[in-house]
């Protein structure tokens, strides 16, 4: 049968050729993600550095007891960290991590996150539902 059989080496699937990416990189971070990230950052902590099967370093971040990030390389603080690019996913966006110029790292901005920073937004605003100002 023509659907049996090993596929040839980078033949990719039914998306063509190549890695299958989930968004597409975008350039400057919006205020209301870069509002989020920092606030993440700012009670975030760094776990326990692990070396991963390809002989990198890796230093998970951790939030509410939970992985939401990822260093490549170790820095003095997370509060340091700038925001660079970010890509949308389907819960919300992975933004990069830059530290001196370089991408350092990543960390996942869920929909709560943003979430909670429209409604303090939205409780200043005249246009917002009665609902959403509490």
């Amino acid at each position: 049968m023509p659907g049996r059989g090993r596929r040839r080496r980078g033949f990719g699937g039914p998306m063509g050729p190549g890695r299958r990416v989930s968004g597409t990189l975008r350039g400057n971070v919006p205020q209301d993600y870069v509002t989020a990230a920092k606030n993440i950052l700012a009670q975030a902590t760094k776990g326990i550095p692990f070396t991963n099967k390809r002989g990198q370093t890796r230093i998970p971040i951790i939030y509410n007891g939970q992985t939401i990030g990822i260093l490549r390389e170790d820095v003095p603080d997370l509060k340091l960290l700038e925001p660079a690019n970010y890509v949308m996913t389907g819960r919300g966006a992975k933004v990069r991590l830059s530290y001196g110029g370089r991408i350092v790292g990543r960390i996942r901005v869920r929909w709560f996150f943003l979430t909670k920073i429209l409604e303090l937004k939205c409780r200043e605003k005249s246009w917002c539902s009665r609902r959403a100002r509490g």
